[in-house]
């Protein structure tokens, strides 16, 4: 019998058996609009919190050697300026930005030298709060967020005018770059991966050793995610990010291949006597800096 002939009362009588999506639970959305509102006016208060905890007493302190050691380059040709960056075991990013306040007349005193390491300090807050929102929610991002604004070596570490917050920052730049490329999957999306990628190696000389192995360890598992998946179309989802993610990087070192180049030639402590023995010495330094990051060196 068609349903549409049935009458009201006897379609009232059909007994109807639940089925598995009348109990499956509606999944809620966690960054509603109200949420997200309350998120944003929590993070920008705890970033201002976190800046006005920077700032304080910024050039109390006079600077210290290695402080010296960096500004003193700030007024430089960048014809100098990067080979001096090199020869300290330092890529040049965050020289660059000393020689710009330089050239703005503004590298005058202690406390304009050490200001960009506090505006990337306070910055940083801002993308632990929003990396970690993608991670654990709003709630686990404010306490991550409010927690990181008040960690003294943080707060220490963005009073120095050396490349130590710039480096947090493009760091979890980098990741949450990552994780609009992977979601996005369009050019410009992986662009903006590549560049941040790019500004990361550009900071610390240890950024790349540590990007090397995170994009060893990624490689790792999206291979097992896509070949362990069944569905054919993951596999080739997942394949297309592995290229994309590999070509973002593969740009990335070579904008930096000279700079490295310069680094391990003017660096005696990371190349060996010759030329044709630095990879090992690279590598026991390699080792060396991994056994100190795990052994809690800051």
């Amino acid at each position: 019998m068609d349903p549409q002939q049935l009458a009201p009362s006897d379609s009232a009588r059909i007994k109807r058996y639940p089925t598995q999506h009348d109990h499956a639970p509606a999944l809620a959305d966690p960054h509603t609009e109200d949420s997200t509102r309350r998120f944003a006016i929590g993070l920008t208060i705890i970033t201002a919190t976190a800046l006005i905890l920077r700032l304080y007493n910024l050039g109390f302190e006079s600077l210290w050697y290695d402080e010296l050691t960096q500004v003193s380059n700030y007024y430089l040709p960048l014809s100098y300026l990067i080979p001096n960056a090199a020869a300290q075991c330092q890529p040049p990013l965050d020289y660059l930005i000393g020689a710009g306040l330089d050239r703005l007349g503004l590298a005058t005193s202690d406390w304009w030298v050490r200001l960009p390491a506090v505006i990337f300090g306070a910055a940083s807050v801002t993308l632990v709060g929003l990396l970690t929102r993608r991670i654990a929610g709003t709630t686990t991002a404010i306490t991550a967020a409010a927690l990181f604004a008040v960690c003294p070596l943080h707060i220490v570490m963005s009073q120095e005018a050396r490349p130590y917050t710039i480096f947090v920052f493009f760091a979890l730049a980098t990741m949450l770059a990552l994780d609009f490329a992977r979601r996005r999957h369009t050019l410009w999306a992986w662009l903006v991966f590549s560049a941040s990628t790019t500004a990361l190696i550009l900071t610390r000389w240890v950024g790349p050793q540590l990007l090397v192995a995170a994009a060893c360890l990624y490689a790792i598992g999206v291979w097992l995610v896509a070949h362990t998946t069944a569905d054919r179309n993951t596999r080739d989802r997942e394949t297309q990010r592995l290229w994309a993610f590999f070509s973002a990087v593969a740009a990335a070192y070579a904008i930096f291949g000279p700079i490295q180049g310069l680094i391990l030639d003017r660096t005696r402590n990371a190349v060996g006597a010759s030329p044709s023995a630095w990879f090992p010495r690279f590598v026991e330094q390699l080792a060396d800096a991994y056994q100190a990051f795990w052994s809690g060196y800051s």
